[in-house]
């Protein structure tokens, strides 16, 4: 999977899904914010993340501190903000090195694992947006996969992160199923 094409393909979607929105419309999935809100926190998570890579930082960033964390007023210049943001992870990346380790909230990883991780947070927020449109959401069964299996590496540090997590009690289980066409038992 290219992550960074694809990094650059859901920013501007959810971009677009700005542009048509109301500022002030409520998303039920993140309670208590609006899509100013929700568009603000991914747009700024790109730039800080960047600025992670870009650094080679061994410790977290104050989002407070992130450069340019704030998007222009005018919605057209914040779109060119967002997907700007998106371009310099990857810049950054390639600048750094895809392998120098840096900072993540997992430990230090190699600076590529940014992209990853910031192509998912777009895909989860672009779903937000959208589905707080009343509209429908759907991604390529591929990146799909790929979130499920990101979201597996990451539960660990969540559940060790959230003092209220509660693994599952023994004998309980989780089960996905896919249901895009012609999987079979390959969906299970």
């Amino acid at each position: 999977m290219d992550y960074a094409a694809a990094l650059l393909d859901q920013t501007h979607a959810f971009g677009e899904l700005f542009r048509a929105g109301d500022p002030d419309l409520a998303i039920p999935t993140c309670p208590e914010w609006n899509l100013n809100r929700l568009f603000r926190h991914y747009g700024r998570g790109n730039r800080w993340s960047a600025q992670i890579v870009a650094d080679q930082m061994d410790g977290p960033l104050d989002p407070r501190a992130v450069l340019d964390g704030k998007p222009p007023a005018e919605t057209a210049a914040a779109i060119d903000w967002l997907n700007d943001g998106a371009q310099r992870v990857l810049d950054a990346v390639a600048e750094t090195g895809p392998n120098t380790p840096v900072w993540t909230f997992l430990g230090p990883r190699p600076a590529s694992w940014w992209v990853r991780r910031r192509l998912h947070e777009a895909t989860v927020h672009r779903a937000d947006a959208a589905l707080a449109h009343g509209g429908e959401f759907t991604l390529e069964p591929e990146l799909a996969a790929d979130g499920i299996s990101e979201l597996l590496d990451l539960m660990p540090a969540v559940v060790a992160r959230n003092a209220d997590a509660v693994p599952l009690a023994e004998g309980q289980s989780v089960h996905l199923h896919a249901t895009d066409d012609g999987l079979g038992p390959t969906g299970e």
